[in-house]
């Protein structure tokens, strides 16, 4: 079978497309899946983001997971497919992005500035190593900057900042207790869509970032990051889904950087992943998910942010 799909993540609550009425740009309803199925769709990538399921520290909004399982059958009763997508893009609100809990990106779970004297310096010439505060952004009643002044720069100038590269330096090492979380998030969320036929699998986490790579220069060397800080991960995801539904793929990706994006004139590199997280002997139920972008054709094509027309 051969997947022709959209993209379907709804990033700011209540993290899921309305239903009910339609929207150009918002809505997942009977409409929008008679369209797609019309169209010759059959693949919807969902986000079902942490944030959204776990409300608070340890609270989970099972509600929500219910109404995501609902739109899912729905598309199903078209032929549609669906792969489920931990989404986030620069980690959180705290720090312009989304995804990952609020409560799991800021007081002890971040740095404001990264550590050492030198180096650091001298990566704030380049934007890296920023804190988000240095931005000067207005804040909402959560105390999280405003999406309207975020969106004012290109996303991924937020990565590099302090409070980001500690947050998924955090996750990867599991720093309070941080990674048990997301584990306990994949645990509900494969329990939940356990058995429905029209889920194809589950895509750990979108886009991993690298981490502190100021303290850890090694996390630059290709390949690195997917061995020591993403396999080891990827591993306990994968035991939960096979936990409770063997039939679902997992769709694991690797950095963007530093192994897909284009370096000294638009070299990419291999991954570094020693086997499949779930081992050599469940080749079946595997992917690698790489996202590849017109930016992998050279190191300026998206310098603008989109391609130029006359290159697409």
């Amino acid at each position: 079978i051969v997947m022709h799909g959209v993209n379907v993540v709804y990033k700011v609550d209540p993290y899921i497309p309305l239903n009910e009425t339609w929207d150009s740009q918002l809505s997942l309803n009977a409409k929008d899946m008679d369209d797609l199925q019309r169209w010759g769709f059959n693949l919807v990538r969902l986000g079902v983001m942490w944030e959204a399921v776990e409300r608070a520290p340890g609270k989970y909004d099972e509600e929500y997971l219910q109404k995501i399982n609902q739109m899912i059958l729905q598309l199903g009763e078209r032929g549609i497919y669906t792969m489920v997508d931990a989404h986030q893009d620069v980690f959180s609100r705290t720090m312009c992005g989304e995804g990952m809990p609020a409560f799991y990106s800021e007081g002890k779970f971040v740095d404001h500035s990264c550590d050492g004297f030198l180096l650091p310096l001298i990566f704030k010439q380049f934007g890296i190593c920023n804190s988000i505060k240095d931005y000067g952004f207005h804040l909402d009643k959560n105390g999280w900057p405003l999406v309207e002044e975020c969106t004012k720069n290109f996303f991924v100038e937020y990565y590099p900042t302090a409070e980001s590269m500690t947050a998924f330096d955090r996750l990867y090492k599991n720093v309070n207790g941080v990674q048990d979380k997301f584990i306990a998030y994949w645990d509900l969320v494969a329990k939940t869509f356990a058995g429905n036929p029209f889920i194809v699998g589950y895509d750990p986490i979108n886009e991993p970032f690298m981490g502190d790579f100021i303290s850890e220069l090694k996390l630059l060397i290709p390949g690195w990051m997917d061995l020591h800080r993403l396999q080891p991960m990827y591993k306990k995801i994968y035991d939960v889904y096979q936990k409770y539904d063997t039939s679902k793929i997992m769709f694991y990706e690797p950095p963007q950087g530093p192994d897909t994006v284009p370096l000294l004139g638009g070299l990419v590199f291999p991954v570094g992943f020693s086997e499949n997280p779930g081992g050599r002997d469940n080749t079946h139920n595997q992917m690698l998910n790489d996202h590849t972008y017109c930016c992998q054709v050279s190191a300026s094509m998206c310098a603008d942010k989109e391609p130029p027309l006359d290159q697409e």
